[in-house]
């Protein structure tokens, strides 16, 4: 991990204990408020117990407040300080202080003026806090004639809320704590698959596609994604196979011509000829020069479309017109064997394609023909229309392809690792060449045998717009 960054375990860690540190703050403030409003409703509640027994020995007549049970303030509670002590305390309307319990001794309670209605509140009796509640008496004009006050000390409450307050501090870090610890050891043992799956990717490279990673037992989702790395590595695994291949057939088809020119050239300088033998020859090196263009010319073409540096330019073609052109162009490979050729191509049909790497395919194609078929046999192009789809049949009479031609046709070639030690064999660049371009312009290739030789079909959508 690098200096100053944090892992993504930690990120995760940290990330759920902020956002359980303000939940926690929340909790713990409403647990406060909770226990604090539950300990003076509780104090309020013995309060208004106090104040109602209390008025209901109070007798008002005219302007005049009489105690009808004076006893009440000699109760226990009401003398003793020390345990639960209740003071009590009258005061008239100008706030003289007339009668009180004997626990109170020298103190008076505070008594606020013109409160026409029940007031609860702290206060302070000698060096302790109190929590009072005064009441008003009134005359039936609803005047007040005094004030009767009943306090309760809040040393325990204030205690209690004391307690829960340092517990509460104390506790909220180590909470976060081990919360934070928590989750970081859950968080690393989630994202270890995770992890084991980036080591298992960081094994691989591109001459080590082999050994695909374990799929976790649980069908979850870093099983879906396993799965899906490994289909990834198998085609990146295709892929890097048939570029090598691709290499290897472009090398093997460039150094024929190359060694053809070379042979030629030498045996030019060797001696003194005729006129007529040089210009043989030089014929001969300007084919192959012509093949090598050719094929730069494809390769070139094919980088430029398949790494999308050029945008296709397609056109309204003839195809009996292009097969016509085809044909012409190979009338020296055909002649060599003395094929015969069966073309049946309604001349209404027009194509939406790219002719350069229509012809070149095309080209291709036949000319895998005519290597299989015998002298004097026939090749047979046809074409046929169906609900908008286009079928070329490209037939031979002569000897059936193996099963690795086969499939370098139908677009599968074997992607197993060439062996070094064994001697190199090519199904032509040309008919790689012909498979990508057949793949940019979105054209189905077809082989098979049939019962007098082998069958090309290719299935075109793209017509006339």
């Amino acid at each position: 991990m690098e200096e100053g960054k944090l892992s993504f375990s930690r990120r995760v860690a940290l990330s759920f204990m902020a956002a359980t540190a303000a939940l926690t703050l929340l909790v713990f403030v409403l647990i406060y408020f909770v226990v604090y409003h539950t300990v003076y409703n509780d104090l309020k509640s013995d309060l208004r117990a106090e104040s109602v027994e209390l008025t209901n020995n109070i007798v008002v007549l005219s302007d005049q407040v009489i105690f009808a049970n004076p006893n009440e303030w000699q109760e226990r509670e009401h003398g003793q300080i020390e345990v639960n002590p209740i003071f009590i305390q009258y005061a008239d309307s100008t706030g003289k202080v007339l009668k009180r319990s004997p626990n109170l001794q020298e103190g008076y309670l505070s008594v606020f003026k013109n409160i026409s209605s029940d007031y609860f509140f702290d206060s302070r009796l000698a060096n302790a806090t109190v929590y009072q509640l005064q009441v008003p008496l009134k005359n039936t004009q609803g005047k007040p004639l005094g004030y009767i006050s009943v306090a309760m000390p809040l040393s325990e409450a204030h205690m209690v809320l004391k307690n829960l307050r340092l517990i509460l501090i104390v506790l909220f870090p180590f909470v976060l704590l081990f919360l934070y610890f928590v989750t970081l050891f859950m968080s690393e043992r989630s994202i270890r698959p995770v992890l084991d799956l980036t080591r298992a990717a960081q094994k691989m490279t591109q001459d080590n596609y082999e050994n695909p990673i374990v799929l976790p037992t649980r069908k979850d989702e870093l099983f879906s994604l396993t799965f899906s790395v490994n289909q990834l590595v198998e085609k990146l695994r295709g892929a890097a196979v048939r570029e090598r291949q691709f290499a290897i057939e472009a090398s093997h088809e460039l150094r024929t011509p190359l060694s053809v020119l070379r042979g030629t050239i030498e045996v030019m300088l060797r001696k003194q000829r005729p006129s007529e033998y040089y210009v043989s020859k030089a014929n001969t090196a300007l084919t192959e020069v012509d093949k090598m263009t050719d094929l730069t010319e494809q390769l070139l073409f094919l980088y430029q479309f398949e790494n999308n540096q050029k945008k296709i330019q397609q056109d309204n073609v003839n195809l009996l017109q292009v097969v016509g052109e085809v044909l012409n162009s190979l009338e020296n490979v055909l002649n060599e064997k003395s094929l015969n050729l069966d073309v049946q191509v309604p001349n209404e049909i027009s194509v939406h394609t790219n002719k350069f790497m229509f012809v070149s395919l095309l080209r291709t194609y036949i000319i895998q023909m005519s290597r299989h078929s015998s002298v004097e046999q026939q090749i047979n192009i046809s074409a046929s229309l169906s609900e908008n789809l286009l079928q070329i049949d490209i037939r031979d009479n002569g000897i059936k392809m193996d099963t690795e031609e086969l499939n370098a046709l139908n677009g599968n070639p074997n992607i197993s690792e060439p062996n070094p030690k064994e001697e190199f064999k090519s199904n032509g660049l040309g008919l790689t060449i012909a498979g990508r371009f057949a793949r940019l312009l979105n054209i189905s290739v077809k082989a098979a045998h049939e019962d007098l030789g082998n069958c090309i079909s290719l299935l075109i959508n793209n017509l006339k717009e």
